[in-house]
């Protein structure tokens, strides 16, 4: 028979076990939320991984009404791929085929992504093309992004973040992007034992309304669009990548 002593202390012992992992747990799944202002140093170019030959494979339903009572659905395939990506200033420019972010799978366009703010702006064909032969004319200058560029994404995300806002400020988050935790992401493919955070980033105006679900290391896994008037719904959802 085990004296009192003994049972006692590996009582203890494991109530303590329980507790170190129990924490251990807390501090590895706690969301880190940036103060305004503060500096990004070392970004993570993972974050999003912009990288010439990866792509990712969208399944995407449209719904939209054709003429007073007729609606049209139709089911297509988009493959978003990195088709390059070139160095100007403190810019990436990455080429792009395939566009979920706009519902265009035979559409090309651009990303410029900040290295240092991580700041990601969205580039119309015509707008990358000027923009890269203007790095090879090496007359390429930042303000062309910000002017003409529409910002999308602004890293890291956080649960509650807004920006992006336009026009005088608002007491509610209309015509801005707001963020929010939205659980986890479990089918990341990359690492299939630890699910990523998964946030969803929305843009609503009075119109309609779109909105990305992002998780870091892995990039956009579904995107969508409805209108408030009439019959027009847009659903982008991610079936498989490739990322090196």
């Amino acid at each position: 028979m085990r004296k009192p002593s003994l049972m006692m202390g590996i009582t203890l012992l494991l109530l303590l076990i329980c507790a170190i992992t129990t924490l251990a747990v807390h501090l590895s799944q706690r969301e880190i939320t940036p103060t305004a202002g503060t500096e990004i140093k070392n970004p993570d170019p993972n974050y999003f991984p912009l990288h010439p030959g990866n792509y990712w494979e969208y399944a995407y339903h449209s719904r939209e009404a054709v003429g007073s009572n007729d609606i049209v659905s139709k089911d297509q395939i988009i493959r978003m791929e990195v088709l390059s990506s070139t160095k100007a200033g403190d810019y990436e420019l990455v080429a792009m085929s395939g566009d979920p972010i706009y519902f265009n799978p035979q559409g090309y366009f651009g990303l410029a992504v900040s290295i240092e703010s991580q700041k990601i702006y969205y580039l119309d064909n015509l707008l990358l093309k000027r923009l890269l032969t203007d790095v090879k004319k090496k007359t390429f200058k930042p303000d062309s992004v910000t002017n003409y560029g529409r910002i999308l994404f602004e890293f890291p995300l956080h649960d509650g973040q807004t920006y992006g806002s336009e026009g005088p400020e608002r007491q509610d988050t209309l015509y801005m992007y707001a963020v929010k935790r939205n659980g986890s992401y479990p089918g990341s493919g990359i690492k299939p034992d630890q699910p990523l955070p998964l946030y969803q980033v929305c843009y609503a105006c009075i119109a309609d309304v779109m909105t990305y679900d992002f998780v870091p290391g892995l990039g956009i896994t579904r995107a969508t669009y409805h209108h408030n008037g009439t019959v027009i719904d847009y659903d982008v959802k991610l079936t498989g990548c490739q990322i090196n």
